[in-house]
């Protein structure tokens, strides 16, 4: 998807909201929103994942780069225990670990990157709009019940954590 078609649908803004993901935090990302079919086949997903409406949801590496998507369609599938699949992640993906734009880049006073930095405590949620709430809501940190400590603490998102078991 291209930057033209990073528009996000009203629902799609309304979901971010909901779950604190502030509209800076959500534009770094890249949230998009797809309507066509063809969005979703040009960036990977199967015939039966290319459910539209649906928030596209871009997978940052460690390095800095997107390195997959995830979909939360409008309407989702039904797994085998009629249970709505509320993600799609790419089939034959790999689990990867998320970390939003902001952790990649070097800080304001030129040193290393926060992801880089041991100095700096990292916390792992799973989910990336959960990982993007905790950037947002308390600026450079994620750390439910340290609340003292928590403006010390970076967010990321561990992506398909059932697959690393």
């Amino acid at each position: 998807m291209t930057q033209q078609a990073s528009e996000l649908f009203s629902q799609h803004s309304e979901f971010l909201r909901d779950r604190a993901v502030a509209d800076d935090v959500a534009r770094e990302r890249g949230y998009q929103s797809a309507i066509r079919k063809s969005q979703l086949e040009a960036l990977g997903f199967g015939r039966t994942q290319q459910l539209v409406p649906a928030l596209v949801i871009p997978i940052w590496s460690v390095r800095g780069t997107v390195e997959s998507y995830q979909l939360r369609p409008d309407t989702p599938r039904l797994n085998q225990q009629r249970k709505a699949r509320k993600y799609e992640t790419k089939s034959g993906s790999r689990a990867l670990l998320d970390v939003h734009p902001r952790l990649s880049r070097p800080r304001h006073s030129g040193k290393v990157a926060g992801i880089a930095d041991p100095a700096v405590p990292l916390f792992i949620t799973e989910g990336i709009p959960k990982a993007d709430a905790a950037r947002s809501t308390f600026g450079a940190c994620a750390a439910q019940g340290f609340p003292r400590i928590a403006r010390r603490y970076q967010s990321a998102d561990l992506s398909t954590v059932w697959r690393l078991r």
